[in-house]
This record gives structure tokens, C-alpha cells and sequence, in this order.
């Protein structure tokens, strides 16, 4: 059994996993804040706190908004967050990374006031 090539194989199985995240609103798979099942993000000043947060399905996150901060998700498939004006309480229900950002100071692809929210399998 030649067992260079079974390390090789295994080395290249763990660089296709790795590769998989998503990276949005710049947040890294390590940037991510761990959150409850009720978390909250905050506005301060032209950012959002926490700017990467991790929760599990079935979370509810309160996302700060206003006039001065409106809320919008960042395109992609089935993003639950809102486009507001007012706080919102947004619920969790399916895996996945879901981006939003301040339409006054952020932008769709992620730059400036904007943030991810990584939800997770329990």
C-alpha cells in the first residue's frame, strides 16, 4: 500500500472543505461573535456590533435601524432580513450565511456599514 498517496488524497479532501465558506461583508469563518438564541446587532456609528455573529436555526436577531441607518439584506437565496427603516427581529429558520448593510453607508457587495449573520445546524 503506498501511503503517500492516501495522505495526499486526505490533504486535498480537507483544502476543498476549507474553501467552501463564504466570506460576506468581509466577515472570515474566525471573525464570527457566537450568539444565543436571542442575539442582538447594534449600530455604532457607521458600523454594526457585532459585525460577524454566529447563531444556531431557530435564533431570533434583533438587527438595529433607523432613518439615519436603514437596513436592506445583501442579495442571496433565501436571506430573511428585511429592508427597513425600524428595528428588526429577524427569525433564523434555515442554515446559511445572510448579509445585510445600512443603504446610507454600506453597499450590495458588502463594503462599508455592513455585516453577516452565520447560521448553523444545532
Amino acid at each position: 500500500m503506498n501511503y503517500k498517496n492516501i495522505l495526499v488524497i486526505g490533504v486535498l479532501l480537507c483544502a476543498q472543505v476549507g474553501q467552501a465558506f463564504e466570506v460576506i461583508a468581509g466577515c472570515q469563518e474566525q471573525d464570527y461573535v457566537e450568539g444565543d438564541l436571542s442575539a442582538s446587532v447594534a449600530t455604532m456609528g457607521r458600523s454594526y456590533t457585532p459585525k460577524c455573529l454566529k447563531v444556531v436555526v431557530g435564533s431570533e436577531v434583533s438587527i438595529s435601524a433607523s432613518q439615519h441607518h436603514p437596513l436592506a439584506p445583501l442579495p442571496g437565496d433565501g436571506n430573511p432580513i428585511p429592508s427597513t427603516e425600524q428595528t428588526a427581529s429577524v427569525l433564523f429558520e434555515n442554515p446559511g450565511v445572510f448579509g445585510y448593510f445600512c443603504t446610507r453607508h454600506g453597499d450590495t457587495d458588502g463594503t462599508g456599514m455592513a455585516g453577516a449573520i452565520w447560521v448553523i445546524e444545532e
